[in-house]
Formats: C-alpha cells, sequence, structure tokens
C-alpha cells in the first residue's frame, strides 16, 4: 500500500530533502489557481498539523485539499531557508500565498534524522480570489477567541471608537494642611561635595557640645564619633546642620582620618586664642 492511501494528506508530489529552486518548480506547478498556504511541521504530524481548525480554520482552508511538498528535513538551518524560500515565491512571484509573514520565524531546533521535518500548503476557500480579500477578513483563531477584531468591528457598528479610552489617572491628594504638594520634609543630602576644612568648620558651629567632640576625635577610628552624630540626629536643629555635612547618617573611617588633625588644630588653635582673651580680661 502506497503512502498515499494511507496518509490523511496528499503525499503523491512531496519531496525528500529538495533545494529552494527544486520546491519553487513544485509550488508553481501545484499553486497554478487559487490562494494557498505554506507551512511546516514534524514529519510524523503531517496527518494532523494541517487539519488542526485552530491553525486553518474552515471558514478560511479547506483542508481537505492539503499536499505534503517536502520531507526529510533533518537540518535545522537548511528547513528554515526552504521554508522561506517557498512562502516568498508563494507570496511574491506567484502572487497566491496568504502567510501573514514572509519569513519562516519558527524554530526547528528538533529536526532531526530521528525526526525529520515537513513542508505542507493548504488551500485557501474558493471565495477569497485575492490575496487582499483574504487579509482583509481573515481573523486568526486568537483573534476570534480573545475578542481581538471582531471586537473592534462590534464597537464600531455600534458608533463607539475601536479601542476604550484608558481610565484617566486619579488625581493626586495633596497632604499638607494648606493644599500644597507633599515633598517629602527635608531629607539628608545623597552626596555633598566639600573641603575637610569646611567639614571642620560647619560641625564646630552644628550644635554640638565641643566637649563631647574633642572626646570622639581622641580614639583613632569613626565608631565613637558616628555614634555621637546617631544621638544628636534626633535633635531637630542639630539634625538641620548635620545634613549638610553629611550624605548619609555616619562619615567613613577614611574621612574621620582625614579631619581628625585638622579638627585638632582648629580646637587647639581656639583654645589658645581663649586663653590669651582671658588673660588679657584678668590683666584689665
Amino acid at each position: 500500500m502506497s503512502p498515499s492511501t494511507v496518509s490523511r494528506i496528499n503525499m503523491s508530489h512531496a519531496l525528500d530533502s529538495p533545494t529552494p529552486e527544486e520546491l519553487r518548480v513544485l509550488l508553481s506547478t501545484l499553486c497554478s489557481t487559487g490562494l494557498w498556504k505554506l507551512g511546516s511541521c514534524y514529519d510524523d504530524l503531517r496527518d494532523r498539523r494541517p487539519f488542526d481548525t485552530a491553525h486553518y480554520n474552515p471558514t478560511y482552508f479547506n483542508s481537505s485539499g492539503a499536499i505534503c511538498v517536502a520531507r526529510g528535513l533533518t537540518d535545522k538551518a537548511s528547513a528554515a531557508a526552504l521554508e522561506t524560500a517557498g512562502i516568498q515565491h508563494l507570496k511574491f512571484k506567484l502572487r497566491v500565498g496568504v502567510n501573514a509573514k514572509s519569513s519562516d520565524d519558527v524554530p526547528h531546533d528538533g529536526y532531526s534524522s530521528s525526526r525529520p521535518g515537513a513542508l505542507y500548503i493548504v488551500p485557501v476557500q474558493p471565495r477569497f480570489t485575492t490575496q487582499q480579500h483574504f487579509w482583509h477578513e481573515h481573523k486568526t483563531y486568537y483573534m476570534m477567541m480573545k475578542g481581538g477584531a471582531s471586537l473592534m468591528e462590534q464597537r464600531r457598528k455600534a458608533g463607539l471608537p475601536a479601542h476604550k479610552p484608558h481610565k484617566p489617572h486619579k488625581p493626586h491628594t495633596p497632604s499638607t494642611a494648606d493644599g500644597r504638594k507633599h515633598d517629602g520634609g527635608k531629607q539628608p543630602k545623597r552626596k555633598v561635595y566639600m573641603h575637610d576644612e569646611d567639614f571642620v568648620s560647619l560641625l564646630i558651629d552644628c550644635g554640638i557640645p565641643l566637649d563631647q567632640l574633642d572626646l570622639a576625635f581622641v580614639h583613632t577610628s569613626c565608631t565613637n564619633f558616628n555614634k555621637l552624630l546617631d544621638n544628636f540626629w534626633k535633635v531637630p536643629e542639630v539634625a538641620l546642620k548635620l545634613s549638610r555635612l553629611c550624605g548619609g547618617k555616619h562619615i567613613s573611617d577614611a574621612k574621620f582620618k582625614r579631619v581628625k588633625p585638622i579638627f585638632l588644630r582648629a580646637r587647639e588653635k581656639s583654645k589658645s586664642t581663649q586663653g590669651t582673651l582671658d588673660s588679657f580680661f584678668s590683666a584689665a
């Protein structure tokens, strides 16, 4: 019994691993009349895929006339090139192809000698006479199931726009008593670029008692200094000034080591000046 009698699809014209040119010649012979769609599948699915109504809806396709045009495709690159050649020949040369895309976009990584691929063509229902006529009326399975073009047509017939308008964004509700937009309050700057001398000068004037700063700078690391900062971040008038000094809540150990000698010199100079003034007033 020949394969053409046991297969659901017409196998009498199937070529074994044809070249693109051999496929073009065959398509020119088979597709001289009517419109056609070219598809691909595994060779063991050739009696199922062309007859799947999800892909070939009987409203648009006559699957009983499906023909296998190539089989034994084992190389994925060659299979992709062959399918692209067939689609473009039908679509642009013969002007009878109705594939939406002009090249193969389905991966064929699974093709092998143990499970080769195949190409087939399915005729379009004869009521469609031109490619444009088919493309204008054709709706994919997805569009019919999900609303798609059908839903747009229904809205147009009802005098409505094709698409529902987007809902406007909810207006911002001010969270301040006088109606001003909430700005999140004063936040510490993420980065503060400042010379170390200016840092020390502002630190001395920020409101932290100088005797506590003196104790913090006795140590060799920034640990105690940062603990001191933690306490004064909770004091609003001091925190405001600290926010102009620090990008975060703490300073790094490297910065502490840079500003420590500057702070000690400034404090020594301040104490020396204060001692001179004290001597002057006591002598007076």
